[in-house]
């Protein structure tokens, strides 16, 4: 069913252009969170860049039980701290409310953001670019996104239902869940194997065969690729410069961040952001 879930889950992206993330509670959860890390942050390029600051991430984290306390009225369409609106839709079973979906990525209140740049001393040009710029004016009909949204809440329930409670949350899977989750906070940063074990409360060696084993390669393979992911998103929808696009991303060095996007893609960072250009025009003249 995981491969069903995220199936749709980028059809929703791809077909109807809604930015979604899943995020869930409890142990139980653990086994269908390590396939659903990658869906778990936003991607917006405005959220990238707003927690390029350590604060705003954990900041973000510890805002979420705001989120579970309004959803238990049901769905609803709000506005976080950094200006950024999104429709909830909370996974509910029993009265229990076992996480949410959001569909993120509207523009929202700007005196918001303009106090956000002013509380945690951010570029406030830059963030306004990015909020003008990467952020969506038109807000679609609550009632159309419950729609859409609503087969995936009822997919992650049904999958929930099925998983046995003799395995649910064992340890192996709940530490593996963690350490995705840990790393895809974190990436940006200077992380190490240590960091992550003691994330982790185990060992290096554990961890490190545990991730091994389950993702199919090894942790530092895994933040090198979450950091050029991420670049890529950066270097097609936003225009900041390659150097900040390294810094964001979490190279210190932008000619070592320039060397490593060419051997994971074949092609200089630059030449990346030309070529996706060229792509996206190339397809709006298809479409006219």
């Amino acid at each position: 069913m995981i491969k069903n879930i995220i199936r749709y889950i980028e059809y929703l992206k791809k077909t109807h252009d809604l930015e979604i993330t899943v995020h869930c509670n409890g142990k139980k959860f653990s086994t269908v969170m390590r396939y659903l890390a990658p869906y778990n942050i936003h991607y917006n390029p405005y959220c990238l860049y707003v927690k390029s600051c350590k604060m705003v991430w954990d900041t973000c984290i510890e805002r979420q039980y705001k989120v579970y306390d309004t959803a238990k009225d049901g769905a609803f369409f709000g506005c976080c701290y950094t200006g950024v609106a999104e429709f909830v839709i909370p996974l509910v079973y029993k009265d229990e409310i076992l996480g949410f979906i959001s569909a993120s990525g509207y523009k929202g209140d700007r005196n918001k953001m303009l106090h956000f740049a002013e509380k945690f001393d951010m570029d406030k040009r830059v963030l306004v670019r990015q909020f003008d710029r990467c952020l969506k004016e038109d807000v679609p009909d609550q009632k159309w996104v419950e729609t859409l949204v609503m087969p995936l809440a009822c997919m992650l329930i049904l999958y929930y239902l099925q998983i046995p409670e003799s395995t649910a949350g064992q340890t192996g899977d709940y530490l593996y869940g963690h350490a995705l989750r840990y790393m895809d906070y974190h990436f940006a940063e200077k992380i190490t194997l240590q960091d992550i074990a003691d994330a982790c409360h185990c060992s290096t060696s554990y961890i490190s065969r545990l991730f091994t084993r389950n993702y199919g390669k090894p942790i530092q393979v895994y933040i090198r690729e979450r950091r050029i992911e991420q670049a890529k998103h950066l270097l097609a929808q936003t225009d900041l410069p390659v150097n900040e696009i390294a810094f964001l991303t979490g190279f210190s060095d932008s000619n070592y961040f320039s060397n490593v996007f060419k051997e994971e893609t074949g092609q200089r960072p630059g030449a990346y952001r030309k070529s996706v250009v060229a792509d996206n025009r190339n397809e709006g003249q298809e479409k006219i």
